[in-house]
């Protein structure tokens, strides 16, 4: 039997713990604008783009994206809350918000790339399974449902990149995506490492700024897409007759 992975209490020692500004734990708590704003600017870019037959093929697909920048800018303001006294309690409103984008971001590319149906399917379950597994470490404190949720999503988005063209432009850019991921758990990872280097910025901090930057990345992706259209067939007219 799988033993319940516990959080560990040490997490909560973030290694700058400094006030700027007035404010508690002042870069890690700032440093979290980065996401309500890249969340408020990809609703913008929705908002304004809602209805463009370039942006989305089918009426539903706009929907996982809708949740996923809502969910971004809903990360932002829960890891304030958060890191203004961190605890658990605390953290649980600051996952909430991250699973649902994790969920969000899969379901989108799925639709992306194995078709709308699939997308449209697959999103309640996804995001109820998202806020599951937040609710059963906060009720329960098992961490796994969340760890699954979390590090599984990027591993099956690499898998359906992979193997699944995309029926969009600039569907590349997701590996970016995953790359700053990466990265920004490896800063979250070496909080007291990286503080230790100069004492300027700590790990988290920069978790918070590079894992922001992947949704900036995101952003952009969504800006510049564009349908896939068959080329025209060079050199034949309408009735498939060679013209010269």
């Amino acid at each position: 039997m799988i033993e319940p992975l516990r959080q560990d209490q040490a997490y909560h020692d973030f290694a700058d713990d400094r006030t700027l500004l007035g404010v508690t734990n002042g870069l890690d708590t700032l440093s979290s604008l980065a996401f309500v704003l890249v969340g408020v600017a990809g609703l913008w870019m929705l908002w304004r783009q809602r209805g463009s037959a370039l942006r989305f093929e089918h009426p539903s697909e706009p929907r996982p994206w809708w949740l996923l920048f809502a969910a971004v800018a809903a990360t932002g303001i829960g890891s304030i809350y958060y890191h203004q006294a961190p605890d658990d309690a605390r953290l649980v409103w600051d996952r909430l918000p991250m699973a649902i984008a994790f969920m969000s971001l899969l379901v989108a590319v799925i639709g992306e790339r194995l078709g709308p149906a699939a997308g449209r399917r697959l999103l309640l379950p996804c995001i109820l399974l998202g806020v599951a597994s937040v609710a059963w470490w906060a009720w329960l404190g098992d961490l796994w449902p969340y760890a699954i949720v979390q590090f599984g999503s990027a591993a099956a988005l690499l898998v359906i990149a992979v193997l699944f063209p995309s029926r969009y432009t600039q569907g590349h850019l997701l590996y970016y995506v995953l790359v700053l991921y990466a990265v920004a758990k490896v800063c979250e990872q070496q909080d007291h490492a990286i503080y230790e280097l100069g004492h300027w910025v700590s790990g988290h901090t920069l978790k918070h700024l590079v894992a922001a930057t992947a949704g900036a990345v995101v952003l952009l992706w969504l800006a510049r897409r564009r349908l896939r259209h068959e080329p025209p067939s060079i050199g034949r007219n309408r009735s498939g007759r060679h013209v010269m």
